[in-house]
């Protein structure tokens, strides 16, 4: 979905929660598109989450990012600054300590530190990728495929494209979906999404065509590619 059309959106919904009387529908409809496209949410989405929901809601935030700090997610210490902000609260002791460590580490120019953060980096948007796979592989079983099709399907969504057309290849797919299932057993916080990272864009052109092979493919079984299809 294109970027410009979401912010238009929000505006639109915006406009409605303000002018409304701050009525839960269109702030529950910018919560979910922020969600789905993994974008940080506004700062009245915040505001009127927290007007909603109370202390509870950044008590979650708060609880979650320091399990993820903890178990090696350092990008959780940019989030927690985040959404402290956000609600206007302290920052939590763990957060204090670890932005510290930071800042001293920049001022040091503590190399080792330093490295440990571009390799958190570089590995978290790779967990990123990862994961997302992971969910189309298990959105695709969920909707009715076939074990046999799922990573097909899956490969498709995530590079918008069949194989036949030159997209992921299943048996590469389901090498990352199996690799996500283990390691979250070990370490389920280092696939945590962090509104403060953002993942890769994933608005995709609509492939109409790919999505009626889906939807064929979980109905019947393995249908013909698309290109065979076009040609027949």
């Amino acid at each position: 979905m294109p970027h410009n059309w979401i912010e238009s959106r929000l505006q639109r919904l915006e406009t409605a929660y303000k002018k409304g009387g701050q009525p839960r529908e269109p702030l529950k409809e910018a919560f979910k598109l922020c969600s789905l496209h993994h974008i940080p949410l506004p700062a009245w989405v915040v505001d009127g989450v927290n007007h909603v929901f109370g202390s509870p809601a950044f008590d979650r935030h708060k609880n979650s990012l320091e399990k993820a700090y903890q178990a090696g997610n350092l990008g959780a210490l940019k989030d927690m600054v985040y959404w402290c902000k956000m609600y206007q609260q302290p920052l939590p002791d763990w957060a204090v300590s670890g932005l510290y460590e930071a800042i001293n580490t920049l001022a040091t120019g503590n190399k080792p530190k330093l490295q440990s953060w571009c390799e958190w980096l570089k590995k978290y948007r790779q967990n990123m990728i990862d994961y997302e796979i992971y969910e189309h592989v298990t959105d695709a079983r969920e909707h009715g495929a076939e074990w046999r099709d799922v990573y097909e399907i899956g490969g498709a969504i995530f590079s918008n494209k069949t194989e036949d057309e030159g997209g992921s290849k299943s048996n590469t797919i389901e090498k990352t979906y199996k690799r996500v299932v283990e390691r979250v057993k070990n370490n389920p916080y280092q696939y945590k999404i962090l509104t403060t990272f953002q993942k890769r864009p994933n608005a995709y052109p609509w492939n109409k065509s790919l999505w009626e092979w889906i939807e064929k493919t979980i109905s019947t079984g393995k249908p013909k590619g698309i290109k065979k299809q076009q040609d027949n």
